[in-house]
C-alpha cells in the first residue's frame, strides 16, 4: 500500500508540474523539474523495492528461528534431556493413542517397563557422572531392541518403558529377555556395571483397555520381580552364610590347630561366595578406574 501511495503521489506531481509548465516546456526549468520528478518517483521504486527485499528475507529468517525454536520447546516438552527418549507426559498420550488403534483394528498393544537394581549404589559409589554414563547406555539398548514401531522412554529416575504396538505379551517377554541379555553385555570405561534390569509387561486387551491400567499391570510385576529376586537373593545368602558356619563349628571343633581351623574357614568361605577383591582409583577429574586384583580363587585373597 504505501509503494502504490508513493507511486500516485510522485504521477500527481508530474501531472502538476506538467500542468503548470505546459505552455513552456522547452524551457529549463521546465526540463529540470520534470527531470526531478522522474529521478524522484525512480529512486522511490528503487528504494522501496530494495526496503522490501530485505524486509521479506528479514521475515524469512526470523520465521526459521520461530521455527526451530519451536521445535527446540517441542522436543523439551516431549523427550527425556539426558537420554533423548520420550518423557512420561508424551510416553502416556503414546501408550493412549497405541491402545485407540488396537481397539479399531483389533490388535494388541504391550508395554514393558524396568528400573535398574542396584542403580542408586552404583551413583551414589562412583558419581553422577558414572550414573549418567549407565541411564545413556541402557536408553540406547531400549532404543534399539524395540524393533520398528517401538518406541522407548526414560519415566524418571532409573525407570524406562518400551512400547510394543501389535505385540503379545510371549513377544513382549522376549523382547524384555533380549533387553536383559543386552544389559548384561554394557560395558562402561571396559567395565561391566553390575546393575541389570527388572521388567513388567501389561498387554491390551488382557490386562485392561486404558494407559493407566497397563501401566498398573505392568508395575505390579515388575515390582513382583524384584521382590521374587531380592528374596531369592537373600534365602541364597543365608543358606551359604549357614554352611559357612557349620563347617567352621566343625573346623573349630574337631581338635584342629588355629592355623588349620582358619584355613578351612577360609576355604567354606571360597566355596560358598563369590569374592573378589579390587582396587578404586579416582583421579583429579572425578573419573573412576576400577582394576580387580584377586579373585575368590586366589591364594592373595
Amino acid at each position: 500500500m504505501s509503494r502504490i501511495a508513493g507511486v500516485l503521489i510522485a504521477v500527481a506531481l508530474a501531472a502538476g508540474s506538467l500542468a503548470v509548465h505546459w505552455n513552456d516546456l522547452s524551457s529549463q526549468s521546465s526540463i529540470a523539474q520534470l527531470a526531478t520528478v522522474v529521478v524522484g518517483l525512480g529512486a522511490f521504486v528503487t528504494i522501496s523495492t530494495l526496503s522490501r527485499i530485505g524486509h521479506a528475507r528479514v521475515l524469512e529468517r526470523s520465521l526459521l528461528e520461530v521455527r526451530e525454536l519451536s521445535e527446540r520447546l517441542r522436543d523439551l516438552s516431549e523427550l527425556d534431556p539426558l537420554t533423548g527418549l520420550y518423557n512420561l507426559r508424551s510416553f502416556y498420550e503414546a501408550v493412549t493413542a497405541a491402545i485407540a488403534g488396537a481397539e479399531a483394528g483389533g490388535t494388541e498393544v504391550s508395554l514393558v517397563v524396568a528400573d535398574l537394581d542396584n542403580f542408586k549404589s552404583l551413583n551414589d559409589s562412583f558419581g553422577h557422572q558414572f550414573g549418567d554414563t549407565i541411564l545413556i547406555e541402557t536408553a540406547n539398548v531400549f532404543a534399539r531392541c524395540g524393533g520398528v514401531g517401538a518406541r522407548a522412554a526414560r519415566l524418571g529416575g532409573d525407570e524406562f518403558a518400551l512400547l510394543l504396538p501389535g505385540a503379545s505379551r510371549p513377544a513382549a517377554v522376549e523382547i524384555a529377555r533380549a533387553i536383559e541379555a543386552e544389559l548384561q553385555r554394557v560395558k562402561i570405561d571396559e567395565h561391566q556395571p553390575a546393575t541389570l534390569g527388572s521388567f513388567g509387561i501389561g498387554t491390551y486387551p488382557a490386562d485392561g483397555g486404558t494407559a493407566q491400567l497397563l501401566f498398573a499391570a505392568a508395575d505390579s510385576r515388575m515390582y513382583g520381580e524384584k521382590h521374587r529376586r531380592k528374596t531369592a537373593s537373600l534365602s541364597a545368602l543365608g543358606n551359604a552364610s549357614w554352611k559357612v558356619f557349620v563347617r567352621a563349628g566343625r573346623a573349630l571343633g574337631g581338635g584342629f590347630a588355629a592355623d588349620q581351623a582358619l584355613r578351612a574357614v577360609a576355604a567354606a568361605a571360597r566355596e560358598e561366595f563369590a569374592l573378589t577383591a579390587c582396587v578404586i582409583k579416582i583421579d583429579a577429574r572425578g573419573q573412576h578406574r576400577m582394576t580387580a586384583v584377586a579373585a575368590a580363587d586366589d591364594a592373595l585373597l
